[in-house]
């Protein structure tokens, strides 16, 4: 009875939540396959974000894990609830109206089988990783001790310091969170349920990337997600691999960066300049969650950001694109300024 009330949480909660909370899904003429995966998408990306903003402050407090997952919880609720009360009239009609089916291709059904083939084997076959002793040891030890970071994951000791590398990248204790809520063990929620959510959005972005270069060529679009798919399944040339940190350690924060947001700020930058426009919204979120998954992102993701500020600012000549990329920046500014006074 306990594993049936799990699944129901995981699905409402990594599932539905997220899809809803993108705020994507109400559009005029219609949504597209491309609007059901930024809803999803972002639904998690602001998930992230709000996480990032109330767990660094209640870590140096000394807050307690239960005290963190109301918060957040109470948080990512109340944005639902808002906006299923905004959208209620057109969501309403999205039910009441018949979908749009379309016939896949024979290519487009290979892509789909792919990816399924990659779930299987990060599900059912074991992989270990040397660095989960910290990643899933410390949401364990936060989890059983209902401490935030107190106790060290790898001696049990009470921890007279902060880790420097993730006291401002807390994914563990986002794992820890998520676990309590959904009732099972961190090793559980990260070697299954986190494996097969984060690589299926891993797979929304690349088909958005596809789908930004090839425009609504839709057999073009499933070819590169199959070049994508025979790279990552025979890709694991080493450790430090996209493959092997895609279908080995992508339950991992630094994994998470290199395979999903990078690759979903480099598809919004690209479509922000072609379109010349800009969502200063969005991208803010993204470069907050950037700082929560990985270290690495306090610097790479502002990087990024900076490279399409020069570029867009060359080509307009308006100081206003600088001051946009330097805002949309502060998060991480200010994650990597605290950084070098913990050290």
């Amino acid at each position: 009875m306990l594993q049936i009330l799990s699944l129901i949480i995981v699905i409402f909660l990594l599932v539905l939540m997220p899809l809803f909370l993108g705020n994507r899904l109400v559009k005029e003429g219609g949504i597209e396959t491309q609007d059901v995966f930024l809803s999803y998408i972002f639904g998690w990306v602001k998930m992230f974000a709000w996480f990032q903003i109330i767990a660094i402050p209640f870590i140096f407090l000394r807050f307690s894990l239960t005290s963190l997952v109301i918060a957040w919880t109470s948080g990512i609720i109340a944005l639902l609830a808002y906006y299923l009360i905004r959208n209620f009239r057109g969501y309403t009609e999205i039910a009441s109206g018949k979908p749009n089916m379309v016939r896949p291709s024979y290519l487009e059904v290979l892509a789909v089988g792919l990816v399924l083939f990659q779930l299987f084997v990060v599900t059912f076959l074991a992989h270990e990783d040397a660095d989960d002793w910290f990643f899933i040891g410390q949401a364990s030890t936060d989890m059983h001790t209902n401490t935030l970071m107190g106790y060290d994951a790898g001696t049990g000791r009470v921890a007279t310091r902060f880790h420097p590398r993730y006291v401002f990248a807390p994914f563990p204790t986002f794992l820890a969170v998520i676990s309590r809520l959904v009732m099972m063990h961190p090793l559980t929620v990260a070697r299954f349920v986190f494996q097969i959510i984060f690589i299926i959005l891993c797979y929304m972005v690349y088909y958005l990337l596809a789908k930004e270069v090839f425009g609504k060529v839709r057999d073009k679009i499933a070819i590169c997600l199959i070049f994508v798919s025979l790279l990552n399944l025979w890709g694991n040339v080493s450790a430090f691999t996209s493959s092997s940190f895609l279908l080995l350690r992508i339950h991992q924060g630094k994994a998470l960066l290199a395979n999903f947001i990078l690759p979903l700020l480099i598809y919004l930058l690209v479509s922000y300049y072609r379109e010349a426009k800009y969502n200063q919204r969005d991208l803010l979120l993204v470069m907050i969650s950037s700082t929560l998954v990985s270290a690495m992102g306090v610097f790479l993701a502002p990087m990024l950001l900076g490279i399409y500020g020069v570029v867009r600012f060359a080509r307009e000549r308006k100081v206003l694109i600088l001051g946009q990329v330097l805002l949309c920046s502060m998060p991480n500014i200010v994650v990597g300024i605290g950084f070098l006074l913990i050290r």
